[in-house]
């Protein structure tokens, strides 16, 4: 069934890229090149795959359930301008410009950091995790569905 088959996609791409996110900072802190050079590489080649997994995951899911909402250009319109107007509401807009769009190399630094909407530290929890699930879960559907918008029409 091509929609549960949607819905399990988004399970994996929210739950992995949330997970992900809450520990990036734990991760930052425990593994850097230059005390644990081999274990710091075996990690981060093993993060970066898992990641992998979890963003197709995440798009694909995202993907699929607009695919249910019709082919029909007027509402593909509708549904991706919202998309962009509410990307503007919350000054998210220029996380559009991700992949496939643009492509960055990997460096060292900030190996583990994955950008988030409000940039809430670990001291203040609570608006730390908000701001993980939010960036996750709305900004990162928000731009699926600008993008799936986009090659629709």
């Amino acid at each position: 069934d091509a929609f549960r088959s949607a819905l399990v996609s988004c399970f994996i791409g929210y739950v992995g890229t949330s997970v992900l996110t809450l520990c990036q900072d734990v991760l930052a802190r425990s593994l850097h090149p230059n005390t644990h050079r081999i274990t710091y590489y075996a990690f981060s080649r093993a993060y970066s795959a898992l990641f992998s997994f979890i963003c197709v995951n995440h798009w694909r899911g995202g993907w699929m359930l607009f695919d249910f909402t019709g082919t029909e250009a007027g509402t593909i319109a509708i549904i991706t301008g919202a998309s962009v107007v509410l990307l503007m509401l919350t000054k998210t807009l220029r996380n559009l410009s991700a992949p496939p769009f643009a492509i960055a190399t990997d460096r060292r630094e900030g190996y583990f950091e994955v950008p988030r909407a409000f940039k809430y530290s670990t001291q203040n929890l609570g608006w730390y995790l908000l701001d993980c699930v939010f960036s996750v879960c709305v900004v990162g559907t928000l731009v699926v569905s600008v993008w799936r918008g986009h090659w629709s029409l």
